[in-house]
Parts: C-alpha cells; sequence; structure tokens
C-alpha cells in the first residue's frame, strides 16, 4: 500500500474513532448534484457537435468515441464495460483536440484549484457555501473516473 493511502486511511480513522464521523457513500446517480445531472442526459451531438455517422466516416471507431461520451456523462458503468471491450482511453479526438485522459485530467486540474482556493484562502466568500461542497463533489466524481481510465492504460504525458 502506498503512502498517501495509508496517510488517508490513518485520517479517517481518526475521524470515525475519535470524532464518530460516519462515511457513507455518495451515490452518484441518485442526488442533486449538478454536474451529474447537466452531463448525465448529454446526447452525442451535444457532445461532439456532429452526427456520429459523420464521426464514423471520418474515420473513428464506434466503441472509443462511445468510450468519450461515456466519460462525458460520467456513466462508470458503461466506460468501463467499454473499456473492458477494449476502449482506448488514449485515443485522441481531433474535432475535440484532446483524449478521454486529458478531458478528465482538464476537469480534475479545474476542481482542484476550486478546492485550493477556498482551502487556502483565496476564497472570496465568508464562509463555504453549497457550491463549495459540490465542487468537492465534482472533483471527487473526476478523480474517480480518471482512476478508473488509469486501471486499463496509463495516460500518455
Amino acid at each position: 500500500m502506498n503512502k498517501k493511502k495509508r496517510d488517508n486511511q490513518e485520517i479517517k480513522k481518526i475521524l470515525t474513532d475519535e470524532l464518530e464521523v460516519t462515511f457513507t457513500p455518495i451515490e452518484i446517480k441518485n442526488n442533486d448534484l449538478w454536474i451529474y445531472d447537466y452531463f448525465s442526459d448529454q446526447q452525442f451531438d451535444e457532445i461532439f457537435d456532429f452526427p456520429k455517422e459523420e464521426m464514423l466516416s471520418r474515420g473513428h471507431k464506434a466503441i472509443d468515441i462511445d468510450l468519450y461520451c461515456a466519460i462525458t456523462r460520467y456513466d462508470f458503468e458503461e466506460t468501463e464495460k467499454l473499456l473492458q471491450s477494449g476502449a482506448n482511453p488514449n485515443y485522441n479526438i481531433p474535432e475535440e483536440s484532446e483524449c478521454c485522459f486529458s478531458f478528465i485530467e482538464g476537469r480534475c486540474a479545474f476542481y482542484d484549484l476550486e478546492i485550493g482556493n477556498v482551502l487556502f484562502g483565496n476564497h472570496h466568500e465568508a464562509a463555504v457555501d453549497y457550491r463549495d461542497l459540490a465542487n468537492l463533489m465534482a472533483w471527487g466524481i473526476n478523480e474517480k473516473m480518471f482512476n478508473l481510465l488509469a486501471k486499463y492504460v496509463k495516460p500518455k504525458r
């Protein structure tokens, strides 16, 4: 087990044992998290601005563009199914100028900065509000998706 995971487990143990904090998993599909609501029902042409048939005629593999769509929608089950079937998270989609990894990395970095602003004093609000908590959850969802992709192939850097 790596040091970061050990440290996180120690922190969680302190919170649960000494402060009696209860951790419950967040059901991504069954909550009002704005990022999931916004992206989960996007249609293909909303993601790419092109019909699927046109993307296929340009030489893209259906499995790779379907993976990009599943990731954009935060559909973890479909993403895993496509990865198990051989979809390539490093496939670069020229129309989007990025691959699945860089798409999720960008979102992770954005929410990392948003949370960093709250934690380290660049936050302009008097108190943490629901948007900050939503950003924290969105960061977690994107990190979870990145980790799912990384189980199948390493990101190109």
